[in-house]
């Protein structure tokens, strides 16, 4: 599809249910651990019907024996960092802690239904964008002419939040920001938080993280570009949840794989297994709303990529008569053998 799922925004029609079928960010490019934040919050914010990234497999091996077999274009079993990025996905869009966009603008043409039907017309293209309208600040498709009074599709509706705070279908308290120019993105909702930055830092709501490289024997192998996000894991919002998981996902790569330079649009050589995480540190501060300051002192898990928690890591809490603020390092390397991406935190 010409112009990527952007360009394909415009082709929903209003009144219908509309997926995306095939969707993916293709290794090698370095931007792929922020697909599930970008794309789920797209989705999300457009209150699309159902999204399927593409794809799990190509090949039966990968099926029966997921990670045998080196990273390719598109299969996320052999991929940790798009296989991370999910995660975000589920709780933007699945979960429907970002919700749609309140208004709507339509594409310049109206088409006819009728028209449209009738097989002897063949394919027609539709959707055309309008100009200066965003897919991030409305909802966006065409019109069909037999339908400008139809209902519109309900799309998704997420559950309330269980600590009483407003339900998640409430604009109002909903961001997202995009700037890609600078190489940075941004959500921010009540029970999910987080972004993908290039070398710097970023705030979203009460989630803070500032990206940093890595000490060691290889600095050319370090990552200075990630994405981190926080998620309410037991239903809470994120300033008062018990349980929160955190993720910080640099790039993969194939043992051995060669690109044609820094921005690895292309494999000279693509390698074989296993996929190596490239090297990277986070400094990461999640403020929490605190009675009397709180004497609780939260724990830092690191997991394995089964979830399964394997150590703690150390953190710093300070804490005002309102709130408390949590600290800690997230890096890549903290065991040799096997790269972490994913925290869980327990209050």
């Amino acid at each position: 599809m010409n112009g990527g799922v952007p360009n394909a925004t415009w082709r929903r029609v209003f009144g219908k249910p509309f997926c995306i079928t095939e969707w993916n960010w293709a290794a090698p490019g370095l931007q792929r651990s922020a697909s599930g934040l970008v794309t789920g919050a797209l989705a999300a914010r457009q209150n699309w019907s159902g999204i399927w990234r593409f794809a799990w497999s190509h090949t039966k091996q990968g099926v029966e024996a997921p990670g045998s077999m080196p990273i390719r274009f598109f299969d996320l079993h052999s991929d940790p960092a798009q296989r991370a990025s999910e995660y975000a996905t589920l709780a933007l869009y699945l979960r429907g802690d970002m919700a749609p966009l309140p208004a709507e603008s339509e594409s310049a043409e109206v088409w006819n239904e009728e028209e449209l039907l009738n097989p002897t017309n063949g394919a027609m293209q539709f959707g055309s964008p309008r100009k200066g309208v965003s897919a991030w600040e409305r909802r966006v498709g065409a019109r069909l002419s037999s339908g400008a009074d139809a209902p519109h599709f309900a799309g998704r509706d997420g559950p309330a939040l269980q600590d009483g705070s407003a339900p998640t279908n409430d604009s109002s308290l909903v961001t997202c920001h995009s700037s890609l120019g600078n190489g940075s993105f941004q959500v921010v909702t009540p029970r999910t938080c987080g972004g993908f930055a290039e070398a710097s830092a970023l705030e979203c709501g009460p989630l803070r993280f500032e990206i940093a490289g890595h000490d060691g024997p290889a600095p050319q192998e370090n990552c200075l570009s990630a994405a981190v996000w926080a998620t309410s894991l037991d239903g809470a919002s994120l300033a008062k949840a018990r349980r929160i998981l955190v993720a910080h996902v640099t790039d993969a790569a194939n043992t051995g794989a060669v690109f044609d330079g820094p921005e690895a649009r292309s494999w000279l050589e693509q390698g074989t297994t296993p996929p190596l995480v490239r090297r990277g540190k986070a400094r990461i501060e999640l403020a929490f709303e605190s009675k009397d300051g709180g004497r609780e002192a939260p724990t830092v898990f690191r997991l394995s990529p089964t979830g399964h928690r394997v150590g703690e890591v150390p953190g710093e809490v300070s804490r005002t008569p309102s709130a408390s603020t949590l600290s800690f390092t997230a890096d890549t390397a903290y065991d040799s053998n096997c790269a972490t991406l994913f925290y869980e935190i327990v209050r």
